[in-house]
């Protein structure tokens, strides 16, 4: 609420894990995924949380890209001050509108919805429809991440790259839970669509940064210093954005060979695991955090010669 940075960003991507995570959680007879009225309660404010810290989360990407741009060439430091504080001006505008949202979504109420779920997932035993609503999710995460590849093509289109990267972080955050709560490694993938979304969040950011310095370029006129200035810095957005575009453009065909995995081989997994025996939480790996309650798989012991010792 105090709009820290840190803070926002982590808030941010809670309530983006939540969203992921909730419709798999089990209704009120622990017989099934959520699809009752109670679970969209919890998922409609979570997305409201998400869109209202949005805004200022995007602002304070774009001031520090525009910080380390302006320590990296002096030249455009004047320019880049500017144009900082014209952001920080507008940050300050959409974090008190923040507020007034998250004030609205009522958070006390929304954890206590959440905890809820969270005592009857632990009460309820393991089902195997989890795991098949898990594969469901997957394959449909993966689906999103190749129309989006398609439409976004390959000329430069902010909004349609932008959706690239948003399908991306919906199926990185699905391949969590898988790696969280089944025996299924997708750690791998999962570091490679971070990479992904990383390239693409920050040439989503360069670009609102671009918009706000043409903004500026025009109140300023087009003629002075400080348009001169001005224009070496949206030179310098332009370059890094259009280094940027050309990596994602290499990097494609390995974004598109992880959706394919994910449709033969992790959903054929996990519908198998689902077959033979209930999802069960695995123990935390530390990579993604700690939950907060895990059954431990059983393990097998072995001899110091690497032979099993049957119980």
């Amino acid at each position: 609420m105090e709009g820290e940075v840190e803070g926002v960003h982590k808030m941010r991507v809670a309530s983006r894990r939540l969203r992921e995570a909730v419709p798999l959680l089990p209704s009120a007879e622990g017989s099934q995924a959520v699809r009752s009225p109670a679970g969209h309660r919890i998922v409609r404010p979570l997305r409201r949380v998400t869109r209202a810290l949005g805004g200022v989360r995007e602002l304070d990407v774009a001031l520090a890209y525009l910080h380390d741009m302006a320590a990296a060439r002096p030249a455009i430091a004047g320019a880049a001050g500017t144009v900082s504080r014209v952001i920080r001006w507008e940050r300050e505008l959409r974090r008190q509108a923040m507020i007034s949202r998250l004030e609205r979504a009522n958070l006390e109420k929304l954890e206590r919805q959440v905890l809820e779920f969270v005592v009857d997932l632990d009460a309820s035993p393991p089902v195997p429809s989890r795991t098949r609503a898990l594969s469901r999710r997957i394959a449909r995460r993966a689906a999103g991440v190749e129309e989006a590849v398609e439409a976004a093509g390959s000329l430069y289109a902010p909004g349609r790259l932008h959706g690239v990267r948003i399908a991306t972080k919906k199926l990185r955050y699905a391949l969590e839970l898988v790696q969280e709560l089944t025996p299924v490694r997708t750690l791998g993938p999962v570091r490679r669509l971070k990479r992904m979304q990383d390239l693409l969040g920050r040439m989503h950011d360069l670009e609102v940064l671009a918009g706000y310095t043409r903004l500026l370029d025009l109140q300023a006129g087009r003629r002075g210093r400080l348009h001169a200035r001005i224009g070496l810095l949206l030179d310098a957005i332009d370059t890094e954005i259009r280094l940027l575009h050309a990596a994602y453009l290499s990097a494609r065909t390995s974004l598109l060979a992880i959706t394919a995995r994910c449709r033969d081989e992790f959903c054929l997994q996990l519908v198998a695991l689902g077959a033979a025996r209930p999802l069960r939480p695995a123990s935390p790996r530390g990579s993604y955090g700690s939950t907060h309650h895990v059954v431990r798989r059983p393990t097998r012991n072995r001899r110091r010669t690497g032979r099993r010792v049957s119980r």
